[in-house]
């Protein structure tokens, strides 16, 4: 019945598309064997522990899996209630394990789980009157006001890539071919900058749009400003007017009726102009970060290569070491099979000599009895003799 059970399970999870039990999911080699990783993680930690992950690779997922994972597509969603947050979520995939490991595999790329990254604020600094101040204390900079609220952005690790319901799928963007695809290192090493050199929250410039807006933007990069090139529009690969395009097939496409950028299909909070000039913006931190970031990363690998390679000396080493003790076993094994057959025929030869000597003895002491018998008779004869008259 138990058996019956699993089975029903793994069948339900293969239809809806999630990871089985057994399978390599972004979630598991981001979880620590001490403490597994929160669903979500704030961005500013983020870069750390999933440098920590990576360090500490286990070997039946493959040490470097997440360290070598891409993006594959990315989409760019918007709530569609109450203030239409928006925010990007990216299809993780890396090399299969088992390519990896040098095993023939017709898939030589696994998709290992999405990851979101948005930007929100805290629930307690969520309100009018927080904004209000907020957007004071921009205009007026130099005011000691206070009324900044940091800005709680953070990453969200799912299962797969997929809309939610109450949320529309704006624009989705398909990367073809496999070395076009950028490094997950990209996304965090964006997010990083962007905490770091904006970390406030303001409603009207610096919000979940256009921390949405900059993420998509450096992603896909400036392939995406040529994808309708007969339509002259701002920001066209997220906010052009709707297509008819679905989301299927390599490249980008967007849902009919949605527009990111534009709040309540009334007034747009974010344009092209204003994303290209963040991107200008942070374009150096951003090369030092990601660079330093793949850096980290690549030294870890270097690291594992010189592990593994040292496995494999030593594995070639034991190799050897065994063929000599199996060499040796067997000379010891030709001569105990030598000494056993010596052993055998000399305890044959004793036994052979022993059993002459007893004839031997048997024969002289017929013999001897034969000699006794005869002198006995002859007494006996005397004896007789001198009985007679």
């Amino acid at each position: 019945m138990a058996r019956l059970l699993n089975s029903l399970r793994a069948f339900i999870r293969r239809a809806l598309g999630l990871a089985m039990a057994d399978e390599i999911t972004l979630k598991r080699l981001l979880d620590s064997d001490l403490v597994p990783l929160p669903t979500t993680v704030p961005v500013e930690k983020f870069e750390t522990h999933f440098v920590k992950a990576c360090k500490n690779g286990k070997e039946e997922f493959g040490r470097d899996v997440l360290s070598t994972s891409r993006i594959s597509k990315v989409a760019f969603y918007k709530e569609e209630g109450g203030s239409e947050h928006e925010y990007v979520v990216v299809e993780v995939v890396a090399p299969d394990t088992a390519d990896m490991r040098g095993e023939t595999n017709e898939t030589p790329d696994r998709v290992l789980g999405a990851l979101k990254c948005e930007r929100t604020v805290a629930a307690n600094r969520n309100n009018p009157r927080a904004h209000k101040g907020a957007v004071l204390n921009d205009v007026s900079p130099n005011s000691s006001s206070g009324h900044a609220i940091p800005a709680s952005d953070q990453f969200v690790v799912l299962e797969k890539l997929s809309t939610p319901s109450g949320h529309r799928l704006v624009y989705a963007y398909e990367f073809g071919c496999p070395e076009d695809r950028p490094p997950i290192a990209r996304l965090i090493a964006a997010a990083a900058v962007l905490h770091a050199k904006y970390p406030d929250y303001i409603l009207r410039s610096r919000q979940c749009y256009w921390f949405a807006g900059v993420l998509f933007r450096v992603l896909v990069g400036p392939p995406a400003d040529r994808l309708y090139p007969r339509v002259e529009v701002d920001f066209s690969y997220a906010y052009e007017r709707p297509t008819d395009a679905g989301v299927a097939g390599q490249g980008a496409s967007q849902a009919k009726g949605a527009r990111a950028g534009r709040f309540k299909d009334t007034f747009d909070v974010v344009t092209k102009k204003r994303v290209e000039k963040t991107v200008a913006e942070i374009q150096s931190d951003l090369e030092e970060e990601e660079r330093t970031f793949e850096t980290n990363l690549e030294a870890l690998r270097a690291k594992w290569r010189a592990h593994k390679q040292e496995l494999e000396d030593r594995k070639a080493e034991t190799a050897a070491l065994q063929v000599q003790l199996e060499e040796r076993a067997a000379r010891e094994a030709e001569l105990e099979a030598k000494l056993k057959e010596e052993r055998k025929a000399h305890e044959a030869k004793l036994k052979e000599e022993r059993k002459a000597h007893e004839a031997k003895l048997k024969e002289e002491s017929n013999a001897h009895d034969a000699a006794i018998a005869a002198l006995q008779a002859q007494l006996e004869q005397l004896k007789a003799r001198e009985e007679k008259p």
